[in-house]
């Protein structure tokens, strides 16, 4: 398939300042092009990383990876060739490999979030990590003809409350720890997470890709963007206009590419539709507490303990007024540090913990017991059959007998 596109880029700052109060953006994308105005495009790829700030560099590890998938795809592939797993697979690594390399060795890690999409002979290719989003939307009339195809699923706490019922869409959008996601790229890990990869060949004329940090979603439903994508708000500079002012002063740096596909020539070489879950590297989480600062927090891992559960990457926007999105749980916030209790006191494993220990305890009594428990189901207690007959006081049966005193000569 070949394709002619049409880009555009937000790059905004927001609310998000440095310690020197200037303004701070640890957001990174490629290409770079068109940060101005939408124009035709040659690239075929597109990436945004949201780095963690309030760790160390956050903007540096957002750099650094995409400085380097983007050189390691663009040595390995031709524009519109061929892309497979393996490639991207590979790319990943050089990423980690660079990564790794601009580690200081901080205690509170550096990481970035990935958002990736890659169009090639057949079809497209997305892979992401943490809480950016790409949707595939195709427009219509208004917005209830305009429908997202694909949109990339959270990598965040908030987001698997959700899938398991702990949370609703409302309560999501105040839940105090929403700002902890649980995959992300840092450097010198024991476990690299991994990408969740998803490919389609379902590409037409006048659909859209909008590649976003979550930062552009602050104040922003699937449904508002069903409208700006709609033919209602017609051409990509009056879309990307509308949405830089409607997220001006949101807190967070908010970064998107827009991309206008404007032909499509071709068939897809293979015309699947296939979403790949491919599972994070497992690690303990080690939860630390939100800072007043508005960033990403990335992760502390314990290298020695083995994989149980996803790495747990928090993050804070700036302004935000600790609008997390876990359970309100006292006992979550004051967990900090390396205590590996942390992601298991939600209501949701605080009740099933409970009871497991209940029943731990019923047989820890019944093995230490079982002698006279088994005495009991043998032999139950049973009231005493014999009667006793009441006699009065004064009955000669209860007139004490004594013996006569001995003579005393």
């Amino acid at each position: 398939m070949k394709f002619k596109l049409t880009t555009s880029v937000i790059y905004e700052f927001g609310q998000r300042k440095d310690a020197a109060g200037n303004p701070h953006q640890e957001d990174s994308l490629y290409p770079q092009e068109h940060v101005q105005q939408s124009g035709p495009t040659d690239s075929r790829l597109f990436i945004v990383c949201d780095g963690m700030g309030g760790h160390d560099a956050g903007e540096v590890a957002s750099a650094t990876v995409c400085e380097a998938l983007s050189r390691s795809i663009l040595r390995r592939n031709t524009v519109e060739g061929p892309f497979t797993d393996d490639d991207l697979r590979q790319a990943i690594a050089d990423a980690y490999d660079a990564l790794d390399a601009k580690d200081t060795g901080a205690v509170k890690k550096m990481g970035t979030t990935l958002t990736l999409l890659k169009l090639h002979e057949a079809g497209y290719t997305i892979a992401h990590m943490g809480d950016s989003r790409v949707y595939h939307i195709r427009p219509g009339k208004d917005r209830e003809h305009t429908r997202i195809v694909h949109v990339t699923s959270d990598h965040s706490l908030v987001n698997d409350l959700l899938k398991i019922g702990e949370l609703t869409p409302e309560t999501a959008k105040t839940y105090p720890r929403k700002n902890v996601i649980t995959r992300a790229m840092q450097p010198n890990m024991d476990r690299r997470s991994r990408p969740e990869i998803y490919r389609s060949s379902d590409i037409r004329p006048g659909d859209y890709f909008y590649l976003c940090s979550d930062g552009m979603l602050e104040q922003m439903e699937d449904d508002n963007l069903c409208y700006f994508f709609s033919d209602e708000v017609a051409g990509i500079d009056k879309k990307t206009a509308l949405l830089t002012d409607i997220t001006r002063d949101n807190r967070d740096n908010h970064t998107a590419i827009i991309v206008r596909v404007d032909s499509v020539e071709g068939e897809a070489v293979d015309t699947t539709t296939e979403e790949v879950t491919i599972v994070a590297e497992r690690v303990r989480p080690n939860y630390a507490n939100t800072t007043e600062t508005n960033t990403h927090q990335a992760p502390e891992h314990d290298k020695a303990e083995e994989a149980t559960r996803p790495a747990v990457t928090e993050a804070t926007d700036e302004g935000e007024e600790e609008e997390e999105e876990e359970e309100p749980d006292s006992s979550l916030s004051e967990c900090t540090g390396n205590c590996p209790l942390a992601p298991y006191f939600s209501a949701y494993y605080l009740r099933k913990a409970i009871i497991v220990l209940i029943a731990l305890l019923l047989v820890a009594f019944i093995l230490t017991h079982r002698k006279p428990i088994a005495r009991l189901l043998k032999n139950p207690l049973r009231k005493n059959t014999t009667e006793q007959v009441d006699t009065p006081r004064n009955h000669p049966e209860n007139t004490p007998v004594h013996s006569p005193l001995p003579c005393i000569q």
